[in-house]
């Protein structure tokens, strides 16, 4: 009997190991979607999105580069390194809204000075009022149904839902890094 049980606990030892190592397995195939490399950067999935390391330290960002490569962006972008004003109109958003405060980190970030102004002086709490044919260099946090990023004057225009201005900003980001280059479409600066 001891020698039947022996045996028993045998190959049930084997036979755990084994579920161990196919449940392992499997858990690593699985956890292939929480990482993907892209332009030589590898990138993690992380609460906020996905994050990388750059520049010496992690960057979190909101989306994965490969989820923003049909956005074309006009260059130069945010070249003036003194300051920046970041334009809003404030019957159609606040300064509280995820957009701008992303874009005031990622210009932070950049060690770019950056400013809210109004487009129009109604409902414009005590900030500057700029418009896109001010000589200030600027970035236009614009809703609206259409999604794009174009230029117009001194100001590149971030148009679109918030969530696509999230996306535009990751990509503006992600150019500013290194990790991706500007793209231009022929037609205009619309993407899907």
């Amino acid at each position: 009997m001891e020698e039947k049980t022996k045996k028993t606990l045998t190959i049930s030892m084997g036979l755990f190991i084994i579920f161990v190592m196919v449940f392992s397995s499997l858990a690593m195939w699985q956890g292939s979607d929480n990482k993907k490399t892209y332009n030589d950067y590898t990138f993690m999935k992380s609460e906020l999105g996905w994050k990388s390391y750059i520049n010496g330290q992690y960057i979190e960002f909101t989306y994965g580069p490969w989820e923003l490569e049909n956005i074309a962006i006009p260059s130069p972008i945010i070249t003036n390194t003194e300051k920046i004003y970041i334009l809003y109109n404030p019957q159609e958003n606040n300064l509280n809204e995820l957009s701008f405060r992303k874009l005031k980190s990622v210009l932070n970030y950049l060690q770019i000075p950056s400013f809210p102004a109004c487009t129009i002086e109604e409902n414009c709490p005590d900030i500057p009022i700029v418009s896109c044919s001010d000589e200030k260099d600027s970035v236009y946090i614009k809703l609206a149904n259409e999604t794009r990023v174009y230029k117009e004057g001194n100001c590149l225009i971030l148009e679109g839902s918030e969530e696509s201005q999230l996306k535009e900003i990751d990509k503006l980001f992600y150019i500013k890094l290194g990790v991706m280059e500007w793209k231009r479409n022929k037609q205009s600066q619309l993407y899907g």
